[in-house]
């Protein structure tokens, strides 16, 4: 989305508004614009600590949402959080630029005021791609008009074939646990800690997308402020590092499963692991392994073990945990690029999607 629209259609709304970031002294009516129109005692309402740590930018002093305030009342009258790539490591060029949370109050009848915010995100700099993740129907409808890709996130799973009862999964056929595709396996999955993280190098590093970086996954995943992440190395015969898994481990009542949240790794990494996540999930005690993502061939998830949870329409794995819902609830994305170097290759860590709600 070019920001040469936001200045044509600006006219038309400078006498009634002003749009811009979060100044740190608004913080308090934007946490009260999401409390009321957005989502009541939302994790953002409730933790000022864990806002602080998804959306305020240090160096300009300024919290990453794109308010539109009306002069008259200033009252937030619409709004969109950012999440840049680069937030997590600001030495990152050519990041993503996220979108999350876009509303317009509904009591207020001023056409194209939503796009109006989403232009002005663009501000944030350049980016390499305009990233959607789990957006809402009218989301995905804007990003359709402004031309965007937008399609459903892909589920795999592998299920626990020791399992006999099941809590958080339902109608599980254990005659399908996992791809009877999967080759014979030939790697290990060794836990990595942020100490052996940060060692890392070689060939595996060059697989991280330009992106991200490694200062990113650590401020990302091992230095979240409520959640526990796992980082787990997938080793090759010779024991070099082929790639590595982000993940952690959801719970409902006593039940368990493992959710991977992001990757990277050689093209064919992930192949011949199903051994590794079988044991995973025999550690954990777990009922399954998910995977909700955009861009991994469905060729190399089989390869690995992992079924596709869209070619088996009765097989329920739930997405949302808090609260608990024991139904398959799609994830739906958008992207627009203009870099020829930009792969869409989308996880469930990405955005805001992999919160506390």
């Amino acid at each position: 989305m070019k920001h040469s629209q936001f200045k044509k259609y600006l006219p038309y709304f400078e006498d009634r508004y002003v749009f811009e970031f979060c100044p740190v002294d608004r913080i308090g009516d934007v946490v009260a614009f999401i409390d009321t129109y957005w989502k009541k005692n939302h994790i953002f309402v409730r933790s000022p600590e864990f806002l602080s740590w998804q959306h305020y930018d240090k160096a300009s002093n300024k919290y990453n949402f794109v308010i539109a305030k009306h002069k008259k009342t200033e009252e937030i009258h619409a709004m969109v959080g950012v999440t840049l790539s680069s937030h997590f490591d600001p030495a990152i060029k050519t990041p993503v630029r996220w979108g999350s949370m876009w509303k317009i109050r509904p009591d207020i009848q001023e056409p194209g005021l939503g796009l109006m915010v989403e232009w002005k995100k663009n501000e944030t700099g350049h980016a390499c791609a305009e990233v959607g993740f789990g957006e809402s129907k009218i989301a995905i409808g804007l990003a359709k008009k402004l031309k965007a890709i937008t399609g459903i996130a892909d589920q795999h799973v592998i299920i626990n074939p020791k399992k006999t009862t099941f809590h958080i999964a339902s109608n599980v056929d254990t005659a399908d646990c996992y791809a009877k595709q999967a080759v014979p396996s030939n790697k290990a999955l060794l836990d990595c800690s942020l100490d052996e993280f940060r060692q890392l190098e070689g060939p595996v590093i060059h697989t991280i997308p330009f992106y991200k970086s490694k200062l990113y996954y650590e401020n990302r995943y091992f230095r979240h402020p409520i959640y526990s992440y796992q980082a787990t190395k997938i080793c090759n015969a010779a024991s070099d590092v082929a790639g590595i898994l982000f993940w952690r481990k959801c719970t409902h009542g006593s039940a368990a499963c493992i959710r991977i949240v992001d990757y990277f790794g050689a093209h064919d990494a992930l192949s011949g692991c199903l051994d590794g996540f079988l044991e995973l999930l025999a550690k954990y005690d777990a009922e399954y392994i998910d995977f909700i993502h955009v861009g991994m061939p469905d060729k190399l998830m089989m390869e690995s073990g992992f079924i596709n949870r869209g070619n088996y329409p009765s097989l329920i794995i739930p997405n949302f945990f808090e609260p608990f819902v024991q139904k398959n609830i799609d994830v739906t994305y958008s992207y627009e690029s203009r870099d020829t170097n930009y792969t869409p290759l989308i996880f469930k860590g990405d955005s805001d999607q992999d919160r506390p709600s």
